[in-house]
């Protein structure tokens, strides 16, 4: 069971989450979502115990907080009052529990974009081979035991699941309801109709191919027609304003005789705030890439 921000040992955890299911079952109640957050993310736990196992963890850690930042209050004799030395442990804790309610979500979203951006070369070499005439499930073998990410997972547990008796259709339907990418679960859905009513897969893994292949090139042209506000939003922030800042604040500077120290502070200021900016950007750049390129 993997928790972020979780320093204890897993088996310690799992005991003590028990005398927390009484709110995580509150919880849960009010974000059903997680359940299955969990199951497509790959994390074989149920959500009322990985709740549960959170809040746990979180309260032993807001204990460790606590005590820490009361023993240095009263080490040092600092004038912290009681309730900002339960403020700054809880705020704390706040944020980690909101990192760890939202992981799953942020595995899923890690585990689309590695299906989404090679699932059209798997499909070319699946469309290839099927055309060649070789069967679907050494088509699927091949492709799991390539280099194709995500794609290669799924087929992988999909090769399992058959060899451990699964019926061929059955794991593909299974592998489709579980899988959080809308794309390849289209796949899959068109994949198992197809072979349900004995259609040949040729023309239809074509017909997927060529329309995958157009909603590729929309997904660039719409990331490139978002590039362009956002390039000359970057350049006027972060190359016009800090250039005409720094030539106001010398010349105000020499009217109003700032000190050397308070200039260089605006300045550092200035080359803080163009770096934070430029950080966001580029996390805003790399959040709105199109997950099939």
């Amino acid at each position: 069971m993997r928790i972020p921000y979780c320093f204890f040992p897993e088996g310690f955890v799992r005991r003590g989450a028990s005398l927390f299911y009484w709110l995580s079952d509150f919880l849960d109640g009010l974000m059903p979502e997680t359940e299955i957050d969990l199951k497509q993310a790959g994390m074989d736990t149920k959500s009322r115990t990985y709740i549960a196992a959170s809040l746990f963890s979180d309260f032993i850690l807001f204990l460790f907080i606590f005590a820490f930042i009361l023993a240095s209050s009263l080490k040092y004799n600092t004038k912290y009052t009681l309730a900002a030395v339960l403020i700054i442990p809880a705020a704390v804790i706040s944020f980690i529990f909101f990192q760890q309610i939202t992981y799953p979500k942020a595995v899923i979203s890690q585990k689309v974009n590695g299906i989404e951006r090679n699932l059209l070369p798997a499909l070319r070499i699946m469309q290839v081979q099927i055309s060649s005439g070789i069967p679907l499930y050494d088509v699927i073998s091949a492709i799991a035991g390539g280099n194709y990410g995500g794609v290669s997972e799924q087929f992988n547990k999909v090769i399992k699941e058959i060899n451990a008796g699964t019926h061929q259709i059955n794991a593909f339907e299974k592998m489709a309801a579980e899988n959080p990418s809308v794309y390849f679960q289209r796949v899959i859905w068109q994949i198992v109709t197809a072979v349900k009513s004995g259609s040949d897969l040729g023309p239809v893994l074509n017909e997927i191919v060529r329309s995958l292949s157009d909603e590729q090139i929309v997904q660039v042209q719409d990331y490139g027609s978002k590039l362009n506000p956002l390039t000359m939003f970057y350049m006027l922030l972060v190359v016009i304003v800090p250039a005409l800042s720094v030539t106001f604040l010398v010349v105000i500077g020499s009217f109003i005789s700032l000190s050397s120290s308070t200039l260089k502070l605006l300045f550092w200021g200035m080359y803080a705030a163009v770096l934070i900016f430029q950080l966001f950007f580029m996390s805003m750049i790399s959040s709105n890439r199109p997950s099939m390129v």
